[in-house]
């Protein structure tokens, strides 16, 4: 039986996914147009950061 925590968990694991896509886009769009501008440089860092922590997050649980 899953408990309650358990199934909130999945719930924001699977709600986050379009989350996931979107930053994985934005990854792309930034290596290709990032010229070592620092700015570029920054946001590519923290979307990957972000995908980092969120694949972490959903792979507690064998979502990804």
């Amino acid at each position: 039986m899953i408990d309650v925590g358990q199934k909130i968990f999945r719930l924001i694991a699977t709600r986050n996914r379009p989350m996931l896509t979107a930053l994985d886009q934005c990854i792309e769009q930034l290596e290709r147009l990032s010229s070592g501008d620092p700015a570029s440089q920054y946001a590519l860092q923290c979307a990957r950061k972000a995908v980092e922590q969120e694949r972490h997050f959903q792979a507690r649980e064998g979502l990804t």
